[in-house]
């Protein structure tokens, strides 16, 4: 549990977690985002997004990324895949799989592609050379969106924050459910906790348009799946009863719209597909020895009527709220199911946003400051709900074919939670899920699923049966009234210290490192 911090702790938290963070002390102006960089769009193409985007359409611009650049990128996120880089997002790690299930991985440039030394060692980067250009190129549509609405008579400035994700859904599961990717203020209502919460939500609130590149085969079939449903019209596309049009996950095509006011959904997927977001949307990952993989980069931007614009792309920042009731499903407004995204999102900043920021920090404290001398809420900010994450919990078990080292080197086997039958579950009051803190491997969690935290965190000591089932069998033979036996469980400890780098990865998932005690 996180203690209070009094009113105007609470608030500056808020201000900090919500705003400075995600939108002011990452963020770059459209133009220096865009330095270097070629962006996607041509000046035919910049000017109708921008003129549908202020009509409140749907922008679908196809061709944005060449057939051998898409091919060359595909090829890259086999690696980043087979490498462990993509990790299911934070709500379904919490144990929410009602709203999304898509795997994410975050990027920023220059770390994620630049290899990491660790003790001496160097790891691979998560992302390579094409995948990097598109990224940058990605974050480069702010620049060209600020020209077209210039051109459209209605010009706006934008900021962008430095940070894209990777998003995968897998075949046949994966979906997004109907959502928008902006905030309506007037939704929080009134109130301390509702001052509280308009800070928090700052970026997400300022968010105003969504940018969706897929990354998958050109020629992708309406029977793959992963379609985008937009509540809102697109040219050339089709509206059905319910007044939505279903915009095909096809490679080198970019979808934009409104974040505030266009609804969507990501339908269920036929077979895989991979997606990049800038501020990141889902994207998915599609099948290695399969035909079906969507990929798409994600971007969001926010309209501010000639004022200067925010555009978040730090998700994980941004999802760092409790307002279940409110904002349940509109975490980020991700992607296509059976889509890979990148994404970034943009927001409304008035003109010198830092001390407009200011000005409203200052007139939360004015509200909150003589509601509680104790604070918002009575004693806690956040409370955490289940027990700390110890390999207590965890037992030996056997690889799976699809997780033995793929040089033959290392451990057959793995840390996993002991069923819900074992005595120590109970004894040791272990859940599906635990809590951690400050933690080196999961820095960017709070709630795990206690499996993923054996998994990596914890490993298998050597010696003993090869199996539970082998060792039952041992206690039946006469030798075991002699020499006591074997234990069913083979227990599970931390990872040293010495080789706590080996299972960190740069995108805070962790990696596994095939260690034994």
């Amino acid at each position: 549990m996180a203690p209070a911090y009094g009113p105007a702790g609470t608030a500056g938290f808020a201000f900090y977690d919500g705003l400075w963070v995600p939108l002011l002390r990452d963020g770059q102006s459209a133009e220096e985002a865009a330095a270097g960089t070629e962006g996607l769009l041509d000046e035919a193409q910049t000017l109708e997004a921008a003129q549908r985007l202020l009509r409140g359409e749907v922008a679908v611009l196809d061709g944005v990324l060449s057939s051998d650049a898409l091919k060359e990128i595909r090829e890259e996120l086999r690696l980043l895949a087979s490498a462990g880089g993509l990790q299911p997002n934070p709500k379904v790690q919490a144990g929410n799989v009602e709203i999304r299930t898509d795997q994410v991985c975050y990027l920023r440039d220059p770390s994620s592609f630049t290899p990491v030394e660790m003790e001496g060692v160097f790891r691979p980067p998560l992302g390579g050379p094409r995948l990097r250009r598109c990224h940058r190129a990605l974050r480069a549509t702010g620049a060209q969106l600020e020209k077209g609405f210039a051109r459209a008579a209605t010009p706006r400035k934008l900021i962008v924050t430095d940070w894209s994700q990777l998003a995968q859904y897998v075949d046949g599961s994966g979906f997004y459910k109907w959502h928008t990717d902006g905030l309506d203020a007037k939704s929080l209502g009134f109130g301390p906790r509702a001052w509280y919460l308009w800070l928090q939500l700052g970026a997400l609130r300022r968010r105003s348009v969504t940018g969706i590149l897929y990354l998958n085969e050109e020629d992708w079939p309406s029977s793959g799946g992963g379609a985008l449903r937009c509540k809102a019209p697109a040219a050339g596309l089709p509206s059905d009863r319910d007044g939505a049009v279903e915009v095909l996950p096809k490679g080198g095509r970019l979808v934009l719209f409104n974040s505030q006011q266009v609804e969507h959904e990501a339908k269920t997927n036929g077979g895989r597909h991979t997606a990049g977001a800038l501020g990141l949307d889902g994207a998915g990952l599609w099948q290695i020895t399969g035909c079906t993989g969507v990929v798409l980069l994600q971007v969001g931007i926010c309209s501010c009527q000639g004022r200067p614009m925010l555009i978040s792309m730090n998700v994980t920042e941004e999802l760092n709220f409790n307002a279940d009731a409110v904002l349940d499903g509109r975490d980020q407004g991700y992607l296509n199911t059976a889509s890979a995204s990148l994404q970034f999102s943009a927001v409304t900043i008035p003109w010198k946003p830092k001390v407009m920021i200011l000005r409203q920090l200052i007139a939360a404290l004015l509200v909150i400051l003589p509601v509680d001398a104790r604070g918002l809420f009575s004693k806690y900010t956040k409370v955490l709900p289940f027990k700390e994450c110890t390999c207590n919990c965890c037992i030996r078990e056997p690889r799976r074919f699809s997780e033995l080292p793929p040089d033959g080197k290392g451990s057959n086997f793995k840390c996993a939670l002991a069923p819900s039958s074992d005595p120590n579950y109970s004894a040791l009051q272990c859940n599906d899920q635990c809590t951690v803190v400050n933690d080196p491997i999961f820095f960017r969690s709070s709630t795990l699923s206690t499996d993923r935290f054996c998994f990596y965190h914890c490993v298998p000591t050597s010696g003993g049966s090869a199996s539970a089932v082998v060792a039952a069998a041992k206690n039946q033979d006469q030798r075991a009234l002699e020499n006591g036996g074997s234990l069913l469980d083979a227990a599970c400890v931390s990872v040293p210290e010495d080789k706590l780098a080996q299972a960190i990865s740069p995108d805070g998932n962790g990696q596994d490192a095939y260690l034994v005690a």
